[in-house]
């Protein structure tokens, strides 16, 4: 059975496990992003995300689709779901290219959109993770 929600918004509290998280931690995912997005309704505007019509510009660049597919969680999504998901990881894939070619320019390596996630930076220094799940605070 699955610990109570200690928080009503985000970020989750880490689990302690790897792998492919659960349809019912995806659920409660979107409840906590929905009570989030309520009590702070310009959360989203402050990542600096690439809008849609860049991502799709960019997209447009690509001679092949990359494989969103192998990119999406590994549960069943609804069709509003899995756009917005889908748009993520096409902002992400944008994201990467731009400060992969920033790092270039620059000739050496970028915090890796520092600005643009919700948690793992905020407005603390960040620091470096060796993966998203071992992320923390000062991370």
């Amino acid at each position: 059975m699955a610990k109570p929600i200690s928080s009503p918004a985000l970020p989750m509290p880490f689990i302690g496990r790897r792998g492919p998280f659960s349809r019912d931690e995806w659920d409660k995912y979107r409840v906590r992003r929905a009570a989030h997005l309520k009590r702070f309704p310009d959360y989203d505007a402050g990542w600096h995300r690439p809008d849609a019509a860049t991502v799709e510009a960019v997209w447009a660049l690509f001679s092949e689709e990359p494989p969103i597919k192998t990119m999406l969680p590994k549960v069943t999504l609804g069709l509003e779901e899995r756009e917005q998901v889908t748009q993520t990881i096409r902002q992400a894939v944008v994201v990467a290219l731009v400060e992969a070619i920033l790092a270039g320019e620059r000739g050496r390596p970028s915090r890796l959109g520092a600005r643009r996630s919700a948690t793992r930076c905020g407005q603390r220094p960040c620091g470096r993770a060796g993966a998203t799940y071992s992320a923390t605070a000062s991370t």
